[in-house]
């Protein structure tokens, strides 16, 4: 599979999301659990997009033991309450990966972005981990269709941009 990078200025990424701790390949019960949550609520008007972060790397963390949260990228006024959890990526410089086709392809994807993209890119990483962020719905699109965004934060964000409030995506 070949992938490329577009270095893009992201605005910031609110995520409201249930942590989760286990092999990554089995969150999306917990993805459920979040949509019918924000069903309850009568939120979806302000969820723009699915979103998951997984803090370990799994080549190295055995599988059981891999932290993430999952849930929705929402919008500004999008009330957070337990048993979510508010993530804030800040405004900034990300290196995106447009992943095409099924989840089974994002392992690859990681592993291209960190080992042979970034060494040779000459960025800087912002310490903040990478993110998916799923452009379409598994249930309205084939397996093969499916559009999904690996963003990795990058240095030379705007020091206004601010802070994380409750969750730190740091690594």
């Amino acid at each position: 599979m070949t992938f490329t990078v577009d270095i893009r200025a992201i605005p910031e990424t609110r995520i409201a999301a249930l942590p989760y701790k286990g092999p990554y390949n089995q969150v999306g019960p917990l993805f459920r659990q979040a949509a019918d949550l924000v069903s309850v609520s009568g939120l979806w008007p302000m969820v723009q997009a699915a979103a998951m972060i997984g803090y370990d790397n799994p080549r190295v963390t055995a599988p059981e033991a891999c932290r993430a949260h999952a849930g929705f990228v929402v919008a500004p006024g999008f009330p957070i309450h337990p048993p979510f959890d508010e993530v804030l990526y800040p405004a900034g410089r990300h290196a995106v990966v447009l992943v095409k086709g099924p989840y089974t392809n994002l392992p690859e994807a990681y592993r291209w972005l960190a080992d042979d993209w970034y060494p040779a890119s000459g960025e800087k990483h912002a310490g903040r981990v990478a993110y998916e962020v799923y452009l379409n719905d598994p249930s309205e699109v084939a397996e093969e269709d499916l559009l999904t965004e690996v963003r990795l934060p990058l240095a030379g964000q705007a020091s206004t941009c601010g802070a994380p409030k409750r969750q730190d995506p740091a690594m």
